[in-house]
């Protein structure tokens, strides 16, 4: 065994992987925290949504299903969301 083999794979080679071969499996959707162009109501909602989600406070659509990821409504502003700690 050479040392090029006993090696452990670099993050770049781990993040690149196809999602059957990952050593660790990782769940490639995430939360965002989306304000409402409209209406400035913000909304937490998942990336990777299979149904069309709208605005709570005026139906203003905020993002459409696309067989992966969701596809989010025009000029709509989103950060990833991020739990606080205790």
């Amino acid at each position: 065994m050479t040392d090029k083999e006993s090696q452990l794979p670099s993050y770049l080679q781990l993040k690149t992987a196809n999602k059957c071969k990952k050593l660790i499996p990782e769940p490639n959707g995430a939360f965002l925290d989306v304000k409402c162009k409209e209406c400035s109501n913000n909304s937490l909602i998942y990336t990777h949504s299979q149904t069309k989600i709208a605005c709570k406070g005026c139906g203003y659509v905020l993002i459409t299903p696309s067989g992966g990821k969701g596809l989010l409504g025009e000029n709509i502003l989103f950060r990833p969301f991020v739990k606080k700690r205790d």
